[in-house]
């Protein structure tokens, strides 16, 4: 018995060195609608692990945060230190940082954990139905 075709796209695509440039504007277009679902799926499935987590165990999501905020500020404090001890007069504030590590750090250090709902767990931020 053959085995079915399990490829994302149900026809072949030839190679994309003859394609018109219409079409392969067409497989982008294609191909980004397909990530952008495929990251609405990821977020579903958070969202669905975060609710239920809640509802066994109130208030679980938000000291996940709180310890995730605390774990990340002790990563970046390491390798602050790391960074200083590689150069000769190193600074060790957050101009050792490249820029992403900057925004991330000033995003750790503005987290408010999510509020509690009225049985006490933390209710979900991401804007999914119930």
């Amino acid at each position: 018995m053959p085995i079915p075709d399990s490829s994302p796209s149900p026809k072949k695509s030839p190679d994309p060195k003859f394609l018109p440039s219409l079409e392969v504007d067409e497989l982008l277009a294609t191909l980004e609608h397909s990530h952008g679902l495929y990251y609405k799926m990821m977020n579903l499935e958070v969202w669905a692990i975060v609710e239920t987590l809640d509802q066994f165990f109130p208030g679980s999501w938000g000291h996940f945060m709180t310890n995730r905020k605390v774990a990340m500020k002790q990563f970046l404090q390491r390798q602050q230190a790391k960074n200083a001890e590689g150069k000769e007069e190193g600074s060790s504030d957050l101009s050792d940082l490249s820029e992403g590590e900057e925004g991330l750090a000033d995003a750790i250090d503005n987290f408010v954990p999510p509020p509690l709902d009225e049985d006490g767990g933390a209710t979900s931020s991401i804007p999914f139905p119930s």
